[in-house]
């Protein structure tokens, strides 16, 4: 005898199943039927009618052991009312709800979106927009997402220019490498201002130190007195030149 831990597996994992080939079978529909079932499948929604469709085809069409434990357990969820009003739907869905609880495969599930493609746009569609907008669905909607919230992989359609293809993940390392790229390039050429910069100072620096040994040895000349030592004046240029190399040093430092 299948348990109630049993049934609430096989619940759940069908309906992933389900919203899994409802998801698929977005590359059947175009135009109106698309924008339609975006409107119809939000994440809430589209969980909601996989749980319910999950524990139908589970209670009535496989049957056995797991089909009353799955009836009981949609007792005990206050779902079994749920039956009063998606009767039609389970009717009308049934071929897409069998090939999803039999999936084994993607594969199988690409073919069940294909089915459930044909089935929408053949009046399923319209049945839906019905059903989502009855009282008696939204309560049963918000106990599902309550108790069983719906797994990070199922996803609601999206609307308009939301649902277009994102971009390809291959052109993220290109364009990084790009900025990569770019940044060294600055970085290079800042490091050449600098240095151009850096020249031109100690350039500066050198010619003024030549200015300065001159000026300073024609101002020392003409007032040294008579038999005086040149010690004096030569240590003051001394100084000069030391201050102007000391100059030139720090700006050749800087442009590394």
């Amino acid at each position: 005898m299948a348990t109630i831990e049993e049934a609430k597996t096989a619940i759940i994992s069908t309906a992933q199943r389900m919203a899994k080939s409802i998801a698929y079978s977005r590359e059947h529909l175009t135009g109106a039927a698309l924008e339609t079932a975006a409107s119809v499948f939000t994440t809430a929604n589209l969980w909601a009618l996989c749980i319910l469709f999950a524990g139908w085809v589970i209670g009535t069409v496989a049957s056995g052991p797991i089909g009353i434990a799955a009836n009981a357990l949609l007792v005990a969820w206050g779902l079994y009312s749920s039956y009063e009003i998606l009767t039609e739907l389970f009717k009308n869905g049934k071929e897409w709800a069998v090939l999803c609880y039999e999936a084994k495969s993607d594969s199988d599930l690409k073919v069940a979106g294909a089915v459930f493609a044909k089935l929408f746009v053949g009046g399923l569609a319209d049945m839906l927009q019905v059903v989502i907008l009855h009282r008696t669905f939204r309560s049963l909607r918000a106990k599902i997402n309550s108790k069983i919230p719906p797994p990070a992989e199922v996803e609601g359609f999206k609307k308009g220019s939301e649902a277009k293809a994102e971009p390809k993940t291959e052109s993220k390392p290109a364009t990084e490498e790009a900025k990569a790229d770019k940044s060294k390039a600055e970085a290079a050429k800042d490091k050449a201002a600098l240095t151009e910069r850096a020249k031109e100072a100690s350039d500066a620096a050198k010619e003024r130190l030549k200015e300065a040994t001159v000026d300073t040895a024609a101002a020392l000349a003409p007032v040294r007195p008579s038999g005086s030592s040149i010690l004096p004046a030569v240590a003051i240029v001394g100084g000069v030149v030391v201050v102007g190399a000391t100059v030139a040093l720090v700006a050749s430092r800087g442009s590394k």
